[in-house]
């Protein structure tokens, strides 16, 4: 009798206490997803031979993607949730990333995803980043147009002031940030933007990504790290994100990066994708007491769908692959492709990672 009351004075507490509480108020909207959770399926049935087995370039997998026997990834209708507005009890909803924590840790011990080390879970899953990163209804207009391209519209615009944020010409130049909504295994849609280069994003891109709110990731091209991340995540909870919502480019997808986006997003990715095209003007010059002083003149358009491919670009003289993306790319298309030339490898890789590492250490040295 006395454990009975004790367990119904529990569950009242409880109730108490979830009443007490704020309650996240959230929207509720259907629209259209694209689907990764078989991003790591293989790319052809067992039953199918294709003509590509001796060919063993990168160079072949667009026209392996252009094969009719190629499984397509359509979009489709999923519901998700929009929060309200920007300040909400953290407490009261969870963060998908946090399950992965253990996880992540295996990993590193292993070495199995060792390049990916500086985007451990961890760091993002205290109560105050629960909901930080999550869509809200005022950042998308839901009433006009479609929800994805207003969507893809907000995030190739926030690209660009995220890139253009650094305070050096020469790194806003060679500067690629990729801004991605992915919805959760509880229906939100949750922000992260991908960024190229060695190390951690810069501390004024990083933030302008804060302040727009968007978790933070860094790779090589920002599109390879942006699937390495999905495959991670798939890799150790296959329900965690289930839905690309939106991408975003800060200029036109590399015919590499479209090929990679293809590969594993499917054919039709690109219509879930927005992209800013620069084109430039005769600069302005203004008479100072001293001199001139020269203001570029830029002028950066909004493009969509398949116009945010480069598509008569040429190949990067730097694309790094990391070596655990290599065998998922090998696995995928069932051909041992060769990235053995020097564009795939990264510079003093191994001091890269340690000092990723070293950065994390810190990271979570100031959480606890």
């Amino acid at each position: 009798m006395l454990l009975h009351n004790v367990s119904k004075q529990k569950m009242l507490s409880t109730l108490l206490l979830c009443l007490s509480s704020p309650i996240a108020a959230v929207y509720g909207i259907d629209v259209s997803g694209l689907s990764i959770q078989s991003i790591a399926a293989p790319l052809y049935d067992a039953t199918y031979t294709g003509n590509y087995k001796n060919n063993k370039g990168l160079e072949h997998l667009n026209d392996i993607l252009r094969d009719s026997h190629y499984r397509p990834n359509e979009g489709v209708g999923v519901s998700i949730s929009l929060l309200e507005d920007d300040i909400i009890d953290s407490e009261s909803s969870t963060d998908t990333d946090e399950e992965g924590r253990l996880e992540n840790n295996e990993e590193k011990q292993s070495g199995a995803w060792i390049s990916f080390a500086m985007n451990n879970t961890e760091l993002e899953s205290t109560a105050k980043n629960s909901t930080q990163y999550k869509l809200s209804k005022n950042e998308v207009n839901t009433n006009q147009g479609s929800f994805t391209e207003n969507l893809c519209s907000k995030l190739a615009r926030d690209t660009y002031h995220i890139a253009n944020a650094h305070t050096s010409p020469f790194t806003r130049s060679a500067t690629t940030c990729l801004c991605v909504v992915l919805r959760d295994q509880s229906g939100y849609a949750k922000k992260f933007v991908f960024h190229n280069g060695k190390d951690k994003m810069g501390a004024s891109m990083a933030q302008k990504a804060e302040e727009l709110k968007y978790a933070i990731r860094t790779g090589a091209h920002a599109e390879a790290e942006f699937i390495q991340f999905l495959l991670q995540r798939n890799q150790q909870n296959v329900a965690r994100y289930t839905h690309v919502l939106g991408i975003g480019c800060s200029r036109k997808h590399c015919i590499e990066c479209d090929c990679l986006l293809k590969l594993f997003l499917g054919k039709t990715y690109y219509m879930f994708t927005a992209a800013m095209r620069e084109e430039h003007a005769l600069p302005v010059v203004t008479d100072t007491e001293k001199g001139c002083n020269t203001c570029p003149k830029i002028h950066a358009e909004l493009i969509y769908r398949s116009n945010a491919i480069n598509k008569d670009g040429k190949r990067s003289n730097r694309y790094y692959l990391p070596q655990v993306l290599q065998e998922h790319i090998k696995e995928k298309v069932a051909l041992d492709l060769d990235f053995s030339a020097d564009r795939f490898k990264i510079e003093d890789e191994e001091n890269v990672i340690a000092r990723r590492q070293r950065n994390d250490e810190k990271k979570r040295a100031k959480i606890a």
